[in-house]
C-alpha cells in the first residue's frame, strides 16, 4: 500500500501540486484504504492513471467572462483556485 501512495504523492508533486496538498490528499486516500481494507490499486486503478485524473481536475477552465451561470466540481485542488478566479471576475 505505501509504495502506491508514495508514488502517487511523487507524481502529484511532479505535476505541480504543492507538497502540502499532495501529502494531505495521499493521507486522505490512505485513511480511506485503511478503513475499507482494500488495495489502493483495486480502489483507484493504476497509480499513473489515477494521478493523471487528479491532475486533470486541477487544470484551469476556460475564461468565464460573460457567463451567466457557472458550474464546477469542487475538490481539494480546485476549490480555492476557482473561488479566487470567480472572485477576481466580480
Amino acid at each position: 500500500m505505501s509504495a502506491y501512495l508514495d508514488e502517487l504523492a511523487a507524481l502529484l508533486r511532479a505535476g505541480g501540486v504543492p507538497a502540502e496538498q499532495a501529502e494531505a490528499t495521499v493521507a486522505d486516500l490512505a485513511s480511506y484504504v485503511a478503513e475499507t481494507g482494500g488495495d489502493p490499486e483495486e480502489e483507484f486503478g493504476p497509480v499513473g492513471e489515477f494521478a493523471g485524473q487528479l491532475l486533470a481536475a486541477r487544470a484551469p477552465e476556460t475564461d468565464a467572462t460573460g457567463a451567466t451561470e457557472w458550474r464546477w466540481t469542487a475538490d481539494i485542488f480546485t476549490d480555492r483556485q476557482m473561488l479566487a478566479r470567480l472572485g477576481d471576475q466580480g
